[in-house]
C-alpha cells in the first residue's frame, strides 16, 4: 500500500489475526489498514484465479470478483514428515519430540519448525514456525546427541512492522481466561495481556509498546499474578509486579 498500490485482502476468517491474537488486537490491525485505504473481504474464500482478457487476473470469491495485477497467495505450510513416518516415528502435525528434541526412537533427534515439540514454559506440545525454533532449537538437539541433557524452553516471540506500527507477541494466546488491555488501542500504544485461570500471564501482545514485552517476559518467568486493574493502568510501572 505504501508503494501506491490498491490492496484487497481476502481472508476466510471473520476478523484479522483471528487464529493468533485476541479481538482487540485484530480490531486495531483492521483500523490501521482501513486508515490507509486497504480493502477487506473477510469470511470468504477465493474460488478461482483466472487470467483477465485485458491482462492481470481476476480472483473469484463468494463476495464477487476482485480484479488484480498481482495476486499474493498465503496458504501456510505443511511440515515434511514423510521421512519420519517411514522411520516409524511419532507424527502429530509435525515430528513429535520431547523438550530435548528426542523422538520416540532414542537414536533419532528432530529439530526445527517441522517438530511438534514439548515446551516446558507452555506446558504442552506445540509446532511453531519462527526464527527461534529454526535457530536455537538445533543447538539443544546437538548437545543432547553428544550426551547432554538440555531442554529447549523459550517463550514464542514474534513481531511484525506494519506502516509505523510495531506489533509484538510473546507466548501463545488461546488458553487465557481473561484479556487485560493496558493503554488505549484507539489513540496510542497499548498492550493486551492474556491471563490464565490462575491469574498468571500466559501471553502478551503489544502495539508500539516494546518495553512492555521485556517486562512481560520477566513477569511470566516469575509466575507473577498481577492485579488486573493495576495491570491495565499505564501509570503503574510493570516492575512493581515482579
Amino acid at each position: 500500500r505504501q508503494l501506491g498500490c490498491d490492496v484487497t485482502v481476502i481472508d476466510p476468517a471473520a476478523r484479522l489475526l483471528q487464529r493468533a491474537l485476541p479481538e482487540v488486537v485484530g480490531a486495531f490491525a483492521r483500523q490501521l489498514h482501513d486508515a490507509r485505504g486497504v480493502a477487506f473481504r473477510l469470511a470468504t474464500l477465493p474460488r478461482a484465479i483466472r487470467r483477465a482478457a485485458a491482462g492481470g487476473a481476476i480472483v473469484e470469491t463468494e463476495q464477487g470478483d476482485v480484479p488484480a495485477d498481482l495476486v499474493v497467495v498465503g496458504i501456510g505450510v505443511v511440515p515434511n514428515v514423510e521421512l519420519a513416518q517411514s522411520a516409524g516415528l511419532d507424527v502429530d502435525n509435525g515430528i513429535r519430540v520431547d523438550a530435548g528434541c528426542r523422538t520416540n526412537d532414542p537414536a533419532i533427534f528432530a529439530t526445527g519448525e517441522v517438530t511438534m515439540h514439548f515446551n516446558p514454559l507452555l506446558g504442552r506440545h506445540v509446532r511453531i514456525e519462527s526464527w527461534q525454533v529454526a535457530e536455537n532449537q538445533p543447538a539443544v538437539a546437538a548437545a543432547n546427541a553428544l550426551g547432554a541433557d538440555e531442554a529447549y524452553a523459550e517463550l514464542p516471540w514474534l513481531w511484525s512492522d506494519q506502516y509505523d506500527c510495531n506489533l509484538q507477541m510473546l507466548g501463545l494466546f488461546g488458553g487465557e481466561r481473561t484479556i487485560v488491555v493496558r493503554g488505549n488501542p484507539a489513540s496510542g500504544p497499548f498492550t493486551a495481556f492474556g491471563l490464565g485461570a490462575d491469574g498468571r500471564i500466559v501471553a502478551v501482545a503489544a502495539a508500539n509498546a516494546g518495553r512492555d514485552i521485556g517486562a512481560s517476559r520477566r513477569m511470566i518467568a516469575a509466575a507473577a499474578t498481577p492485579d488486573p486493574a493495576r495491570l491495565a493502568d499505564p501509570a503503574v510501572n510493570l516492575k512493581t509486579f515482579l
